[in-house]
């Protein structure tokens, strides 16, 4: 249950590692809000968990625009006595090309907390990490990344920018992920588009995309689905998968501030 970025950003990665990718214009602002409700399967049922926010902000006084994401998972206050989890991200982009520069998590796990910091250094193409947990000595270690290499956060706004209509169905597309002190490679299957009800939207015609790993992780290799809403915004609207610990949704609950 404490890894839920870690999963919500492996089901919205996708498509980030192209050789020749090209961001042309981000599908997202400043001021650009998001949240969504977690439902885990429980005694059959499922169960309103926890709850995920995504913002967009501006960092003001630097030479060329920088944006600070914010991304936060809290567990329900019902479920706080049984599985407390307090996560929150920031990662500091480069909006033209969405690549991050700096990520820094804060997470509390019933009482275990993380501290982390990944410094991404492209022209030496690696990134610095930097780990304190209960507990456990502190990490600080340099691997080597990939040309198109973001962090679990960054890689959620890099796949709303691009461009699925070029996609055949059943492409696979290979992608990387600097996450838990380590770099990780699955792929992702463009899966066509279906309508889908939305949260505020209505009857809305998406993106459907699998994700395929090599062996398990924290997901099953092949049995989780996201569905993106197939316009200038490509807002995540619904997420199923199977993981180690259960089924999962994780759906749209409100959204304001779209760019487009």
């Amino acid at each position: 249950m404490k890894n839920w970025l870690i999963i919500l950003s492996l089901l919205l990665s996708f498509n980030a590692y192209n050789q020749s990718l090209v961001i042309k214009e981000p599908a997202f602002g400043p001021n650009e809000k998001l949240s969504y409700i977690v439902s885990y399967k429980m005694k059959g049922l499922m169960t309103d968990l926890a709850g995920i926010d995504m913002e967009v902000l501006d960092v003001p006084g630097k030479k060329k625009p920088i944006y600070r994401l914010k991304f936060t998972v809290n567990t329900l206050t019902s479920w706080d006595s049984y599985v407390k989890i307090r996560h929150a991200y920031q990662t500091y982009i480069d909006p033209s090309t969405i690549k991050p520069l700096i990520m820094a998590q804060d997470s509390d796990v019933k009482g275990e907390i993380t501290k982390a910091k990944y410094t991404f250094k492209y022209k030496t193409k690696t990134v610095n990490i930097k780990v304190s947990k209960s507990g456990v000595p502190d990490i600080n270690k340099t691997i080597p990344i990939k040309t198109n290499t973001y962090d679990v956060v960054s890689l959620i706004y890099l796949s709303r920018s691009l461009d699925y209509d070029n996609y055949k169905i059943g492409q696979k597309i290979p992608i990387s992920v600097a996450v838990m002190e380590r770099l990780i490679d699955f792929n992702i299957k463009y899966m066509g588009k279906e309508m889908m009800k939305v949260e505020g939207m209505g009857t809305t015609q998406c993106y459907k995309v699998g994700i395929v790993l090599d062996r398990k992780f924290i997901v099953e290799t092949d049995v989780t689905f996201i569905w993106l809403t197939a316009d200038d915004n490509r807002v995540p609207v619904l997420i199923y998968t199977i993981f180690k610990e259960g089924r999962a949704l994780i759906e749209l609950s409100k959204y304001n501030g779209l760019k487009n």
